[in-house]
């Protein structure tokens, strides 16, 4: 039985099976890379595989997979070189063989279903990267958890309150009066030790934006002030505040004494899993325990 083979049709299905696959291994590899370079690339691998789709036809299928394959490898390893990946030659080509072997998994699967065509096939393609990229974004996501999040305690007046912090490396407010790193409260992590009337105070505090710093500097025991602040937008802010006696690291065995806490004005985090976003400059992995 003979085919008739179209150089265009095969050099176009070359073409988006290199887009993909550089596609998906920028996504892995978490490397935001130009599109013009994509396309530039991809259209030089297609050429390339369609010339040596014609120049080994006539001798074997296995001297023109060989050849391909290692044509395709050499240019992905060029092609994350010249995108300066922090990565080695070896996890390059372990995800170059993964990305490959799924994607042959894809279309072996559309194929088992005598259903290929080229909507299923550009279907398979675009749902590949598009897995890549979320598959990346929860192990990014775990892997700045796994950095960033840490069991605090925060000692109080006559009580400890054990919570989960989270390192904000965005948050670079400083008490202006002691020059010290300031750390972010979820109000709702005080409910159980300020006396109800205080909570309410506080409470209000996040309906109305008014905070009574007499009234509640009256009836609790922690003394409140209020911190000056910058907002995104550069506009001047005032948040309540209040001084916690100690901040302590259980993991690391970190401590630091006297660290102004702000009191957020809305909640923070997903599903509310941190309660207290943590100054950069309280990194417990770069302190010796003070």
């Amino acid at each position: 039985m003979s085919y008739i083979i179209y150089a265009d049709v095969l050099f176009g299905y070359h073409f988006i099976i290199h887009m993909t696959l550089l596609s998906m291994i920028s996504a892995i590899l978490w490397q935001t890379i130009r599109i013009t370079r994509i396309l530039l690339w991809a259209i030089l691998m297609a050429a390339f595989s369609t010339g040596i789709f014609f120049i080994t036809i006539n001798f074997s299928a296995i001297l023109y997979y060989l050849i391909y394959a290692i044509t395709y490898f050499i240019m992905t390893y060029f092609f994350t070189k010249s995108c300066c990946f922090e990565k080695t030659w070896l996890v390059c080509i372990l995800i170059t063989v993964l990305c490959c072997i799924w994607l042959e998994g894809i279309m072996e699967i559309w194929k088992f279903g005598h259903s290929l065509n080229m909507y299923t096939f550009l279907f398979a393609c675009i749902s590949s990267v598009v897995l890549c990229r979320m598959i990346r974004k929860v192990l990014v996501k775990k892997h700045i958890l796994l950095d960033y999040a840490y069991s605090i305690l925060l000692y109080l007046p006559h009580t400890t309150i054990k919570t989960k912090g989270f390192i904000d490396t965005g948050n670079r407010l400083y008490n202006p009066y002691t020059k010290k790193p300031v750390i972010v409260l979820d109000y709702r992590l005080l409910k159980n030790y300020l006396p109800k009337k205080c909570f309410e105070y506080l409470k209000d505090y996040h309906n109305t934006g008014q905070f009574p710093y007499e009234k509640i500097n009256a009836q609790g025991t922690l003394k409140w002030f209020p911190l000056p602040y910058s907002t995104i937008h550069d506009k001047f802010a005032l948040m309540p505040a209040c001084t916690i006696q100690k901040l302590y690291f259980c993991e690391t065995n970190v401590a630091y004494r006297n660290i102004t806490a702000g009191i957020s004005k809305e909640s923070f985090m997903d599903k509310d899993q941190y309660r207290v976003l943590l100054h950069e400059g309280l990194n417990p992995k770069r302190e010796e325990n003070s």
